[in-house]
């Protein structure tokens, strides 16, 4: 199909494409590398079209499982999880951001709170239905009961009050795009969750509230272990002032459970309350926690049997009872505060740890658990940068695209451990298409998105750091060799925009497009203000911008925010721009043209005005969700 796409024409590629994935019900890759085609291509892409591509995904792996049997089923779960996951995000995307949450809710509806349930699956559906539409709480709603209370009783006595919408924002006849671009994100925000038929609007952001209330029933209802640590992280972050609450409640109710008591300690670890921290080990299973011995025991034995998963965390709890517990290395001197415990013992039990053959998902968690304690350790008192870094580099070559390896590396390697000029080298290595590792292959995207955000946000030289973003936006943008996954993304898409309408030096251009400016430059330098030539400097730049923008959108028509983000940029330009990063250039010139442009009406560019019309019209043609309608406003003004 890769040699084919070189001269076959989108039709006989679509019919292909269906036809292989129709055959190869098994092959995830296959479908995937479809659905990157049906995505992607923009002459082709409706939201309805690439919709109906997902369900019928949906609806063959649902018939596979039903004939499947022993080993078969699960891979096939696994893919259904991952179609799921994406028809998601592709849905919320795509501006239908409460017909994702709606499809998420349900399904934890009926997989947690139908599991005991002696209903058929069409009778638990039907079920489900009368459930939803009765219009009760649902799981992560304040006030939720389940689906299985509503089985019980049929009682929709409780249903919530409906809300008030706030008044909408006005759009302003003299700038309209930008003021459609302010008003369609407050709809957009306010449009997040499933309405009921009394709304009149959702809260402000109700997401907070609405993740903490599923993560609370779903530890309820399902004591999983990871739904436990995601949820006692969230409150950590979001509430820290309570968490000591949350703690104790969750291990009243899993007192047994050794990855909580571990992820609880490091939590108090962290806030500087080692007394805590030690006393939440010391509470746990004495059998387990009490002799190093037997933790090595259980996790060789783990080992034996190939389950890695438990392994990694035994393996992790001998770490940190060394760390805790030992006496200073008198081979390997370290400096040391009481905050600290003693890192080279750990180390040691870390770096005894092997798989063979090595699994890609429990090695991940291995060396997280290794970083987990570098970073405390440089937290709470004085250490050596090169032990550091030389560990946090092994585990940033191991997994490159993994986004806590990359942040603690770039973050604890001081410019005297590690050059401005050696990091380039070793962000030039991870970009490589080559870079492959024994843990996960290297995925291009987390890695690209995590240098170029290093390059603008914390490069010790502002002008390098944006030429070097530059340059991959470039090498991406500008190569016929870069993958698809990079050139379809919308997160660079994104990025790439903001950052162009942000820093215009860097737009693309044409020899005639530069020699048109330069031409109109010099004819208003005779005969007109200052003001009139930079008018037609920031016109160019809008009309460079549009470029950008439908080729971002050629390559990614399904989502939303490209249009909203491209529109924003062309109207509003580079005028964001901080004052302090203006270096080199005459700020005051250039502060008075703005504002002189600013409190006059500004000069309309009926090429520009039209070419925002067709891109907002391709929205609907595409089937994009907008809020806020522009043709009844373009009616109305005649």
């Amino acid at each position: 199909m890769t040699e084919g796409a070189k001269i076959w024409d989108i039709k006989v590629r679509s019919d292909r494409w269906t036809k292989i994935a129709k055959e190869n019900i098994d092959s995830l890759v296959l479908w995937k590398n479809y659905l990157n085609f049906r995505q992607s291509n923009f002459s082709t892409f409706q939201y309805d079209d690439v919709r109906e591509v997902f369900i019928t995904r949906i609806t063959s792996l649902k018939q596979a499982i039903n004939k499947a049997s022993g080993l078969q089923i699960q891979p096939l779960y696994e893919q259904l999880l991952y179609v799921l996951l994406r028809f998601t995000v592709f849905v919320r995307e795509s501006g239908f951001v409460e017909l994702a949450v709606a499809i998420w809710q349900s399904l934890l509806e009926l997989n947690f709170y139908g599991r005991n349930t002696s209903l058929s699956p069409d009778e638990a559906v039907k079920s489900l239905g009368e459930f939803w539409e009765s219009e009760v709480p649902r799981i992560g709603e304040t006030g939720s009961l389940g689906w299985h209370k509503f089985l019980e009783t049929g009682d929709d006595s409780a249903v919530p009050e409906g809300e008030t919408d706030e008044p909408e924002m006005p759009l302003k006849g003299e700038d309209v795009f930008a003021s459609w671009v302010t008003a369609e994100r407050s709809r957009a925000k306010a449009s997040r969750l499933p309405a009921r038929t009394l709304d009149d609007t959702v809260e402000d952001d109700p997401y907070r509230s609405w993740v903490r209330n599923t993560f609370k029933q779903l530890t309820q209802i399902y004591p999983d272990d990871d739904f436990m640590e995601y949820y006692l992280a969230f409150e950590w972050c979001n509430e820290p002032d309570g968490i000591k609450k949350v703690a104790k409640a969750l291990l009243k109710q899993h007192s047994s459970n050794l990855r909580l008591y571990n992820a609880y300690a490091m939590i108090e670890w962290s806030r500087g309350n080692k007394d805590i921290s030690n006393s939440t080990i010391s509470a746990s299973p004495a059998a387990i926690l009490r002799t190093q011995r037997y933790l090595t025991s259980v996790r060789d034995s783990f080992l034996y049997f190939k389950d890695l998963l438990h392994a990694v965390l035994y393996t992790e709890l001998l770490a940190l009872l060394a760390y805790l517990s030992s006496s200073p290395s008198p081979t390997e001197p370290e400096p040391h505060s009481p905050s600290q415990g003693h890192l080279f013992p750990a180390l040691q039990i870390f770096n005894s740890f092997s798989s063979s053959p090595p699994s890609p998902h429990p090695l991940t968690l291995h060396q997280q658990s290794l970083t987990r304690l570098l970073h405390h350790h440089t937290q709470a008192g004085p250490y050596r940068p090169s032990l550091i870094h030389t560990h946090l580099h092994t585990s940033l070559s191991l997994s490159p695209s993994n986004t806590i390896f990359f942040t603690l590396f770039t973050a604890l390697s001081p410019p005297n451990v590690l050059s401005p000029i050696s990091l380039s080298t070793i962000f030039t290595d991870l970009l490589s298409p080559s870079s492959q590792t024994y843990t996960t292959p290297n995925n291009p995207l987390p890695t690209h998105l995590q240098i170029l955000h290093h390059h603008l946000q914390h490069h010790p030289s502002i002008p390098a750091g944006r030429n070097a973003a530059a340059g991959i936006f470039k090498s991406i943008f500008s190569s016929t060799s870069s993958s698809s996954e990079l050139t379809s993304s919308p997160a660079l898409w994104k990025l790439y925009l903001l950052f162009l309408a942000r820093y215009s030096e860097f737009l693309p251009s044409s020899s005639s497009s530069s020699s048109s400016l330069v031409g109109k430059s010099s004819a208003l330098a005779l005969t007109s203000s200052r003001k009139d030539i930079y008018v037609v400097e920031q016109e160019e730049k809008q009309k460079k911008l549009l470029g950008v923008l439908k080729s971002a959108i050629t390559r990614v028509p399904w989502c939303k925010e490209i249009y909203v983000a491209g529109v924003e940029g062309v109207m509003l330009g580079d005028g964001k721009r901080d004052e302090s990063e203006e270096q080199g250039s005459n700020r005051k010139t250039r502060e008075k043209a703005v504002e002189k442009w600013d409190r006059q009406e500004r000069r309309r560019d009926e090429g520009v005005e039209k070419e925002l019309k067709d891109i907002w019209r391709v929205t609907g043609e595409k089937g994009v969700r907008v809020h806020v309608d522009l043709e009844d406003w373009w009616d109305e003004e005649g």
